[in-house]
C-alpha cells in the first residue's frame, strides 16, 4: 500500500449533538488527558515520518477547550495541512472561527443532514443544531479556507436528497459528498437504510445532480447500488494514518491498522461477476451479513 497522504489525531471531549447513528460514550477527564498524551505522541511520530497533513477528528474536537492552542502547536511542528472534522456549531461564533483560521486550520469538514432545520435536527437530536451549523457554513463560505460538506443518507433524510443538492449549489459549496452512516451497532439500526435498499434514494440524488449540473461525489457506496459505474462514484475505504497512538477504540479495533470493525468490507458472490470488482471494496461486513444483497446485480462489462 502506498503511503497515506493524511495522518490523524483523535479527541473526544464531548458533543453537543446526539446523532441517531452515533453511540457516543462520554469521555472522562482522565480519559481526555490520556487522549491528549496520545495526540502529542502521534504528532511527534508524524514529524519523524515527515507526514505534514493531519486531520483532527473525534466527537467532537471543536469542543476541546485547548483547540486553538493545539492547532498553533501543530503548525510549529511543521504540519502545513490541518483539517478539522466537526459538527461546526461553534463556528457560528465568527470570532472563534477567525481564531481557528488564524491558528492554522486549512480545511473544515462539516456534515449537514438536511436542507431544513426539522430534518437536520431530527438526525442530531439537538434543537438549534441546524441553525448554528448553517451559520458556520455560511461564514466559512466567505473565508479563504477550504470547506467540505457531507450528507449521510438515512431514514430521517432519505426524501431530502434533491433539496440538499439544490441548497449546496445555491450557496456555492463546491466540495460536497454523499455517503451513509456505517453500521457500528447492528442492534441499533432504526435510522439505517441497508445498501440493498439504498438505490431509489441515492439514484434520485445522482440523477438530480446531473440534471442541475452540480458536482456531487458519492463515497463508500458499491457501484451495484447505482446499477452503473461513474467517475464521481467511489467505493474504496482508506481512512487516514492514525499513527501508533490514535488507533480505534478497543471495542472497534481490528487486525487492520487504522480500520475500525464497522468499516471493514468484504466481497460477496455477486462481486465475482462484477465489472467493477477490481476497484470496488465490496460491502461493509455489518451491512451485508445482516441484510444480504437483495435484488442487486453485478455491473456488466
Amino acid at each position: 500500500m502506498s503511503k497515506k497522504e493524511w495522518g490523524a489525531i483523535i479527541l473526544r471531549p464531548s458533543c453537543l449533538n446526539h446523532c441517531v447513528f452515533c453511540g457516543l460514550v462520554r469521555t472522562t477527564p482522565e480519559e481526555l488527558r490520556r487522549e491528549e498524551l496520545a495526540v502529542a505522541q502521534n504528532l511527534a511520530e508524524f514529524k519523524r515520518r515527515r507526514i505534514n497533513k493531519v486531520e483532527i477528528s473525534g466527537n467532537d474536537p471543536i469542543e476541546y477547550e485547548k483547540l486553538v492552542s493545539l492547532v498553533k502547536y501543530m503548525r510549529r511542528q511543521g504540519i502545513i495541512g490541518i483539517q478539522l472534522s466537526t459538527h461546526g456549531r461553534q463556528l457560528a461564533d465568527e470570532d472563534f472561527l477567525n481564531a481557528l483560521i488564524a491558528a492554522g486550520i486549512t480545511k473544515f469538514r462539516i456534515p449537514l443532514y438536511g436542507s431544513r432545520a426539522e430534518i437536520h435536527d431530527a438526525v442530531t437530536q439537538a434543537p438549534d443544531s441546524f441553525k448554528e451549523t448553517w451559520r458556520g457554513i455560511r461564514l466559512l463560505l466567505k473565508k479563504a479556507v477550504e470547506l467540505q460538506v457531507s450528507y449521510l443518507v438515512m431514514e430521517q433524510n432519505k426524501h431530502d436528497v434533491t433539496d440538499i443538492i439544490d441548497l449546496m449549489k445555491r450557496v456555492g459549496v463546491n466540495d460536497f459528498y454523499m455517503a451513509y452512516p456505517f453500521l457500528s451497532n447492528v442492534n441499533d439500526d432504526a435510522h439505517y437504510i441497508p445498501l440493498k435498499d439504498m438505490g431509489p434514494y441515492i439514484g434520485r440524488a445522482y440523477k438530480h445532480a446531473k440534471k442541475v449540473n452540480y458536482p456531487v461525489q458519492f463515497m463508500e457506496i458499491p457501484f451495484c447500488v447505482f446499477g452503473f459505474r461513474a467517475d464521481n462514484i467511489t467505493n474504496n475505504t482508506l481512512p487516514p494514518d492514525q499513527g501508533e497512538h490514535c488507533q480505534p477504540q478497543e471495542l472497534h479495533r481490528t487486525e487492520v491498522k487504522d480500520m475500525p470493525q464497522y468499516r471493514i468490507k468484504k466481497k460477496v458472490a455477486i462481486c465475482r461477476r462484477c465489472a467493477c470488482r477490481n476497484y470496488c471494496d465490496g460491502f461493509p461486513r455489518n451491512d451485508v451479513d445482516k441484510y444480504g444483497t437483495g435484488k442487486l446485480r453485478p455491473i456488466k462489462p
